[in-house]
C-alpha cells in the first residue's frame, strides 16, 4: 500500500478499464460532520487495517479467472482453494461493515443533535425578534435602576473604614 491512491486502475490502449488493484491506505479521510464534530466516514487505514480487505478483493479476482477458465486444469482445484479463503475471509468484511454501520449511525446522531441546536436557535432568535420595544425598554431601566442601587449600597458599605469607628 502506497497511501497515494487506494484504487489503481488498469486500462487497454482505447482507455476501457481491465482491472483495478486495491492497495489500501495509510491515512484516514476524515470530514466535519457537525459542529466541532469530525468523522473519518472511511475503515481506518492505520497499521494496515485496510490491507486486509486486498486479499479479499484479489480472491475474488481469481475466483473470476478461475471460473472463466474452461478447461478442466489444475484451475478447478484453484477455484475451490479461493471458495475456502473468500469463507474465511467473510468475518472480516462483516466487522469491516459493522465499523462502517457505527459510523454512519454516529453521523445519523450528530445530524440530528444539530438539527435540534438549530431548532433551538431559530426559536431563541424568533422569541428576541419579537419582543415588545417599549416592555424592553422598561426591562433595561429596571435593571439598570437596581443595578446603580446596589453599586451605592456597596460603595457606601466599602466606604467605612476602621479608622471611622474609631
Amino acid at each position: 500500500a502506497t497511501g497515494t491512491k487506494t484504487f489503481l486502475d488498469h486500462r487497454d490502449t482505447d482507455g476501457n478499464l481491465m482491472n483495478v488493484t486495491y492497495q489500501g491506505g495509510h491515512e484516514n479521510a476524515v470530514a466535519r460532520v457537525g459542529k466541532d464534530t469530525d468523522i473519518s466516514f472511511m475503515l481506518d487505514a492505520s497499521n494496515g487495517n485496510t490491507a486486509s480487505l486486498a486479499s479479499v478483493v484479489n480472491s475474488l479476482v481469481d475466483l473470476r479467472d478461475g471460473l472463466f477458465d474452461i478447461s478442466e486444469s489444475p484451475q478447478a482445484s484453484s477455484v475451490l482453494d479461493t471458495e475456502k479463503e473468500l469463507i474465511a475471509l467473510e468475518d472480516s468484511i462483516i466487522d469491516k461493515i459493522g465499523e462502517l454501520s457505527s459510523k454512519m449511525v454516529r453521523m445519523e446522531t450528530v445530524r440530528a443533535h444539530d438539527e435540534d441546536y438549530m431548532m433551538a436557535l431559530d426559536k431563541q432568535i424568533s422569541k428576541d425578534l419579537e419582543i415588545d420595544m417599549s416592555e424592553a425598554i422598561m426591562r433595561l431601566t429596571k435593571v439598570s435602576t437596581a443595578y446603580q442601587a446596589a453599586m451605592q449600597v456597596g460603595a457606601q458599605l466599602l466606604n467605612n473604614s476602621l479608622l471611622n469607628y474609631l
